[in-house]
């Protein structure tokens, strides 16, 4: 059965649908799991007055046998206009919502108190750079000190990010939908696999590229992290050891120890400096092999995702720290994997 694919890019004014834009090019969307900034998108439309990008959303859409399916929000930074044969044509670039929380600054000293909920004081700055919409895991986490970290005119997602990272959840990244996802970080493992490309469906594999290093030999396989804070009773220490038997970098198999130690600032509890050293431990796994697949255009890939592949002698799991595409007929969607030592 042949499958009617398009797409369509609408402006959406206050979370709700404004109108259909008028593309001279078909929206290309970027993912990179290391920037501030996750997700970028550009294309070309027809210039709209009605539309006002100071304010309004830019949302593209994959649309599949008349199913729409979303590929962002995202705010416009750059409007670029000339004059073709079509017309007056817009050339807009725009990011997903981190963009607005980076610009939101604060303009005094910032002040957290002790007892204050980590997930609660996370919210309420989103809510401040105008990102009210969360997916937020739970957390029972509360701030242990009084903080006055940052200077005035710190962007708000330098600070969102610092406070999540103290209670091991991901950096802040919006979802599809343009709702700010608040979680804590997945192990690598074939539980928390959210892709599988087996070359058996629709979104079978078209060609795929491998690179990368050997770099496995001075991984660490023991993991020290201490806190140290003058508004503590006394510093915290956490150590992780990498004994897994079934893991080529663990100490079993490796017959030493081969120690890294960290320095952090602040931390949520004992039992989170515990997790963040267990995640260290979990993330040291991700080798230095990188794999680039083409796939058909599959909605619904985040940041950051655990991905499967099972693919003759291309298998395993692997986390998708970057992915690509372009919504026009005939594109192929571009995914960045690493690959994880076990799982």
């Amino acid at each position: 059965m042949i499958r009617q694919t398009s797409y369509a890019a609408y402006a959406y004014r206050n979370g709700v649908r404004l109108k259909r834009l008028q593309c001279t090019s078909a929206p290309s969307i970027t993912m990179n799991a290391d920037a501030d900034i996750k997700s970028s998108c550009t294309v070309e439309i027809l210039t709209d007055d009605e539309v006002d990008w100071l304010s309004d959303e830019l949302r593209p859409f994959w649309i599949e046998d008349g199913e729409e399916f979303p590929f962002g929000a995202f705010r416009v930074a750059t409007v670029t206009e000339s004059v073709t044969d079509q017309g007056r044509v817009a050339r807009l670039e725009a990011y997903d919502k981190c963009y607005s929380v980076k610009a939101c600054r604060t303009e005094s000293i910032l002040h957290l108190a002790a007892g204050a909920g980590y997930i609660q004081t996370i919210q309420a700055m989103l809510r401040t750079c105008g990102a009210e919409l969360t997916l937020t895991t739970a957390s029972s986490q509360t701030l242990q000190t009084d903080r006055e970290d940052w200077d005035v005119g710190t962007p708000y997602l330098e600070i969102v990010n610092t406070l999540l990272k103290e209670i091991n959840y991901n950096e802040l990244w919006f979802n599809p939908n343009g709702y700010a996802v608040l979680e804590p970080v997945p192990e690598l493992t074939a539980a928390n696999i959210r892709h599988t490309y087996d070359g058996g469906s629709r979104a079978s594999i078209v060609r795929r590229d491998r690179s990368w290093t050997t770099d496995a030999w001075e991984k660490p396989n023991v993991f020290v992290v201490i806190c140290s804070n003058p508004d503590l009773e006394e510093p915290l220490t956490a150590t992780a050891v990498n004994d897994n038997p079934q893991s080529p970098l663990s100490t079993l198999r490796r017959g030493m120890r081969v120690v890294q130690v960290s320095k952090i600032d602040n931390i949520a509890s004992q039992a989170a400096l515990e997790e963040y050293a267990a995640r260290l431990c979990s993330q040291s796994a991700l080798t230095g092999e990188t794999v680039t697949i083409q796939t058909a255009i599959t909605p619904g890939h985040g940041v950051g995702d655990v991905v499967g592949l099972n693919l003759g002698d291309l298998q395993g799991i692997f986390q998708e720290t970057g992915w690509s595409v372009t919504l026009g007929a005939g594109q192929l969607m571009r995914h960045t994997l690493r690959r994880v030592l076990y799982g």
